[in-house]
């Protein structure tokens, strides 16, 4: 790999972690704003966390209706502020309200992160991927797949989905 590609990779990453720090604070001030004001929190960030985790839920019952309830539920947790959610005593707290309160606070960090260095992430990820491609042209195929074996990707992902023969009970 190009000394000049690997120099420029890693201003890229720290370009990308000095614009997380510069945003830190106005992140927590976003973040916290939105635990405590549901009206503000982004409807299709709310719509498709609650989504994945139905799904997720439906996929591990096997029951669509359970995993619609369970949609219901957390979307209960959705639209209330943080402060409410967590005025809930202790012994009365189960599972679905520890998730109904994770959901919200990983909503509000996704959302605060996206409007503050969503942007500037992506397109430090867009210069990164121009340069990859850039020095992918320039290097033979010998080379390529060294980079692919050394970068851990050494496995398609038939291979590593592929049932493993010792795993197997013969009859």
């Amino acid at each position: 790999m190009p000394a000049s590609y690997i120099t420029a990779r890693a201003r890229h990453l720290i370009d990308l972690d000095a614009l997380n720090n510069e945003q830190r604070e106005a992140f927590g001030l976003r973040f916290e704003h939105l635990m405590e004001t549901p009206a503000d929190r982004d409807v299709d960030i709310m719509r498709d966390a609650v989504g994945y985790l139905a799904a997720r839920y439906g996929d591990e019952t096997g029951d669509p209706d359970d995993a619609e309830k369970y949609a219901a539920d957390l979307a209960s947790f959705i639209i209330q502020p943080f402060s409410e959610i967590s005025e809930i005593p202790l012994p009365v707290r189960g599972v679905l309200h520890s998730t109904g309160a994770a959901l919200v606070s990983s909503v509000c960090a996704r959302q605060a992160w996206l409007g503050l260095v969503g942007i500037g992430a992506l397109e430090i990820g867009d210069d990164m991927g121009k340069q990859t491609k850039a020095a992918a042209k320039r290097m033979s195929t010998p080379q390529k797949k060294q980079m692919q074996a050394e970068g851990g990707l050494k496995k398609t992902i038939a291979q590593l989905s592929a049932v493993d023969k010792s795993d197997t009970i013969e009859e």
